[in-house]
């Protein structure tokens, strides 16, 4: 009963640990996070982080954080006249062949592909 009790409570820690990681990557993921920055700001190493963070969410730190741009560029996309470059540069992506080769890579389609197949099937 008492390692029960206590696998519980580490449970609880780590589930704990992950929001608080999920909720600081949702709020800065469009400055420039490194996984260093991350084990820095939570005081753990950074591959320590990575794998519960990969344990417990099924996706790396860093590809999270992608996720979290790439869903923000296609609301942008989609709502906004923002040119591409500018949606580029707002999320913190390097330069814009950066963003295009993320974005095609989680959606099959380039940006301008992307807003353009979202204005003929809305029209």
């Amino acid at each position: 009963l008492q390692r029960h009790q206590e696998d519980t409570v580490l449970h609880k820690n780590v589930d704990d640990f992950i929001d608080m990681v999920i909720k600081y990557l949702e709020t800065y993921y469009k400055e420039a996070i490194t996984l260093s920055d991350l084990g820095n700001k939570f005081h753990v190493s950074h591959y320590y982080l990575s794998h519960i963070f990969k344990e417990q969410t099924g996706y790396s730190p860093m590809k999270y954080v992608a996720q979290l741009k790439i869903g923000e560029a296609q609301k942008l996309l989609m709502n906004t006249d923002k040119s591409i470059g500018s949606i580029s540069e707002e999320l913190g992506f390097n330069d814009n062949s950066h963003f295009n080769v993320m974005f095609k890579k989680y959606t099959g389609l380039s940006p301008t592909e992307y807003r353009q197949y979202f204005k003929n099937t809305t029209v």
